[in-house]
């Protein structure tokens, strides 16, 4: 069979009434049709229940489930998966659970490395080697209740995200200019007010030519910025960690106070369940209708 990737964000970004969600709706139903022997992949069960934009989704296509005219394949993390049966008990009968045992470290660690490019593009950064290998053993060491490859996934993605924004922050130059433009713009007013024209001439002229040197600063900082990628290396990985744990830095790099149990989950939910780089995916197939083809087996 042909499984067919569904990005429910991304199909119905944009949408603001429920009758044009009906319509796309429609038309990868329609679609799904058409080509027959598919099977949708839907990522994230518990977001497309309980989310109120994509729950509507879920229940234009109720009807197409239970009949068995479309069939798909869910994600979900146990709980989640529980609470969804709990607020849809018609999907009960209609599923069958498969447990999917967390990877082994060395098939983790080759997954993020056939995947971290996604990152590395969303976030325009480049994560080291030994980036990825310490991801992978950390993400196991201090948060043993997320299954892999999600959990060292989501310390890549924090940590991409993290760079991403910082890099995005302009540097203390161009405010100095901004600062100093200011000050010429405050002295000129003056002189004229004190009718010292050639003076006030004088200093238009400083304040033009600063303001060029500033438009230029920002052109070459915004070329330089998209050009240039942020190195990721296990420092990067180590801060994230410490940040979410609450742990010092130092002892996340020396394995230390690791954990040993966490009954409420609380470090469990310090991951984001779903990464950000997906916001910022465009990839859409279906002529445009925001689902991505794949072909595969089944």
């Amino acid at each position: 069979k042909r499984i067919i990737l569904l990005d429910v964000a991304l199909l119905y970004a944009g949408t603001k009434y429920r009758g044009q969600m009906e319509e796309i709706t429609d038309a990868v139903l329609d679609e799904v049709r058409r080509v027959k022997n598919v099977l949708l992949f839907i990522e994230d069960l518990a977001m497309l229940v309980r989310e109120e934009s994509q729950s509507a989704v879920f229940n234009i296509m109720r009807p197409e489930f239970s009949r068995g005219e479309v069939q798909c394949i869910f994600t979900a993390q146990e709980d989640d998966f529980q609470a969804a049966l709990q607020e849809n008990r018609w999907l009960e009968p209609l599923i069958q659970p498969v447990q999917v045992e967390s990877p082994a470290k060395d098939v983790t660690l080759e997954i993020l490395r056939h995947t971290v490019h996604k990152y590395e593009d969303a976030y325009r950064v480049a994560f080291t080697a030994e980036a990825l290998q310490l991801a992978v053993e950390l993400s196991d060491l201090y948060f043993p209740q997320k299954r892999q490859p999600a959990n060292a996934l989501g310390l890549i993605d924090e940590a991409g995200s993290r760079a991403y924004m910082e890099a995005s922050v302009l540097p203390s130059e161009y405010y100095e200019l901004e600062e100093r433009i200011q000050e010429i713009r405050k002295s000129k007013e003056e002189q004229i007010r004190s009718q010292n024209f050639d003076r006030a001439v004088a200093l238009r002229e400083e304040e033009k030519k600063l303001k060029d040197e500033l438009s230029q600063f920002l052109a070459n900082w915004r070329h330089k910025s998209g050009q240039t990628r942020v190195a990721i290396d296990e420092r990067a990985i180590c801060r994230i960690v410490s940040e979410l744990t609450g742990i010092g830095e130092e002892k996340v790099r020396k394995r230390e106070a690791v954990p040993q149990s966490n009954p409420d989950g609380e470090l469990a939910e310090m991951l984001l369940q779903v990464p950000k780089f997906e916001q910022l995916q465009t990839e859409s197939v279906l002529h445009g209708h925001g689902v991505d083809i794949e072909r595969g087996t089944g």
